[in-house]
């Protein structure tokens, strides 16, 4: 499967919360599952929009900088939603704030 060749927009804005304590968090079902959801899927999701046909389009053969990118019809943008969480802590979220 290939991802729509018109999709010029991709928005991660997906999080959730496994609070504990450090000391008692289960490294699956709390740090496991919050670093899959927030962050394993913002990059898969990136992957899967930045397929090679896109790649192809937007970095032409030989582009070595920003200024050798292609704009216009082949531009594409990604927004990724982080947390005020990753700059500063709240207590029992350091999965969250790991993953933002």
């Amino acid at each position: 499967e290939t991802w729509h060749p018109h999709a010029s927009l991709l928005v991660n804005c997906a999080g959730i919360t496994r609070d504990n304590w450090i000391s008692k968090m289960d490294i699956t079902k709390q740090w496991d599952n919050v670093i899959d959801v927030n962050l394993r899927a913002t990059f898969l999701t990136c992957r899967y929009f930045l397929d090679e046909d896109r790649v192809e389009a937007l970095f032409p053969k030989g582009a070595t900088s920003a200024t050798d990118v292609a704009v216009g019809s082949n531009s594409a943008s990604i927004v990724n939603v982080g947390s005020v969480v990753s700059e500063q802590g709240n207590m029992g979220q350091v999965n969250y704030a790991a993953s933002k």
